[in-house]
């Protein structure tokens, strides 16, 4: 009997360990996934300084950009 207890013990440390683990490298993807984000945002947006007081004309867009992609269209109204 006490052979029994011990291997089931010693799964159930086992599976306690993989979900430690599991969780471990989870909470460590979502936090290079924010990281990267963040860090792509601000390519992708430029930084603050180059536009404060502007938006982003569709003539820098057609300047630096070889495809524009627009879900629900462009209108001269958000187009600034």
């Amino acid at each position: 009997m006490l052979l029994g207890q011990f291997a089931y013990a010693l799964r159930n440390q086992i599976r306690h360990t993989i979900w430690m683990e599991a969780v471990a490298i989870g909470v460590v993807g979502l936090i290079m996934g924010f990281g990267a984000g963040a860090v792509m945002l601000r390519h992708v947006f430029g930084h603050d300084g180059e536009h404060r007081g502007r938006g982003v004309s569709m003539d820098d867009v057609a300047e630096n950009a070889e495809i524009v992609v627009a879900f629900g269209g462009l209108t001269q109204r958000t187009s600034q």
